[in-house]
């Protein structure tokens, strides 16, 4: 999306003045050679001509625009994408700006619509994370070379982040028997929710020691004592995101 400033009601304005003032010169000009016209036609034209320059009076008079403002650089912005899930990439271009003196522009950056222009003297395209879900405004600042400004938004709207842990599954075969009991732990139901590999570490009786490390998703441990235990595996996929299952098994 993008916005675009300096085509507004202050240049029609100046355009409007510099119409009115070419025509009462113009009737001016017709005037001065045209004596001889009969008397009334003459009133005629002296009538438009007063009319005219009551309207570049009342023009000029209802406009506080000066020429610089028809020199107004003119703002534009995009941003892609402009919508999507924290934490969320976006680029900002501003290379359809243009300075209307053909001088060249420097661009500021407001990334948290603030008022405040945190990037001075940038370039023309920037790049920003958003790590937090809602509304976002950035604002670019053009200046030309006689330090004339214009501002354009881009509005980026960042949704709550989906769910990307992985999620974490164990079975223990058989979970109950006599000791000394050789027990298969399986965690193969596991999976990553954003694809690619998981790593596996197991925890044979849940006291915070991974007695298995990167061992596959099966696993075998002999128990020779008997009790209750709780074996918990702890799953991590490439991003490093993690979840954890436990199993119950009973040995007499």
């Amino acid at each position: 999306m993008y916005v675009r400033y300096g085509q507004n009601e202050r240049w029609q304005q100046a355009w409007l003045r510099s119409v009115l003032r070419k025509a009462v010169l113009a009737m001016l000009m017709y005037l001065k050679r045209s004596w001889a016209i009969h008397f009334p036609v003459r009133c005629l034209w002296a009538g438009g001509l007063v009319l005219g320059v009551m309207l570049f009076i009342l023009v000029g008079c209802t406009s506080n625009t000066g020429t610089d403002d028809i020199l107004l650089p003119v703002a534009m912005l995009e941003a892609f994408p402009t919508t999507g899930q924290a934490p969320l990439d976006v680029a900002f271009d501003a290379s359809g700006s243009w300075a209307r003196d053909g001088s060249t522009l420097t661009y500021d950056w407001d990334m948290d619509g603030d008022g405040t222009f945190e990037v001075t003297g940038g370039t023309e395209t920037v790049d920003h994370t958003f790590d937090t879900a809602g509304d976002h405004t950035v604002r670019v600042r053009v200046t030309d070379g006689e330090n004339r400004t214009a501002t354009a938004n881009a509005s980026v709207t960042v949704t709550e982040p989906a769910e990307v842990d992985p999620v974490a599954d164990l079975g223990a075969y058989p979970d109950t028997g006599t000791a000394p009991l050789s027990v298969g732990l399986d965690a193969s139901a596991s999976w990553s929710r954003i694809g690619g590999e998981l790593t596996y570490d197991y925890d044979i009786d849940s006291d915070g020691d991974y007695e298995y490390t990167d061992a596959g998703d099966n696993i075998s441990h002999e128990y020779t004592a008997a009790g209750s235990y709780t074996a918990t595996v702890r799953v991590t996929d490439t991003q490093n995101n993690t979840d954890t299952a436990t199993v119950d098994i009973t040995v007499q």
